[in-house]
């Protein structure tokens, strides 16, 4: 399993995953387009997603602060602290300063 900060083949993983390849063959541009990432992070208000999704933007107790559809979500208005963004069946941790 990688851990965040290692690097691999010029890769540097910012996330921990567990990933089984005895599937078969998956291309990398199809694992890019499964693939989503918020920026930029931390933020000091516009965040923005690298495909047009529906965005839920929970804080970490789980209540839901603020929904839309798009590629950018404005944090501006939330105090400073630690985010859930839900996207595409997604969760992305966004760090608001």
């Amino acid at each position: 399993m990688l851990k965040a900060g290692e690097t691999v083949t010029g890769f540097t993983v910012s996330a921990s995953y567990n990933v089984d390849l005895r599937g078969g063959d998956v291309p990398i541009e199809e694992m890019q387009k499964n693939t989503v990432t918020a920026y930029p992070n931390p933020t000091t208000g516009i965040v923005n997603v690298n495909k047009a999704s529906k965005i839920k933007v929970y804080n970490l107790q789980g209540t839901l602060l603020h929904k839309t559809f798009g590629t950018q979500v404005d944090l501006s208005a939330f105090p400073s602290g630690v985010y859930q963004l839900h996207v595409n069946g997604e969760v992305l941790k966004v760090v608001k300063q």
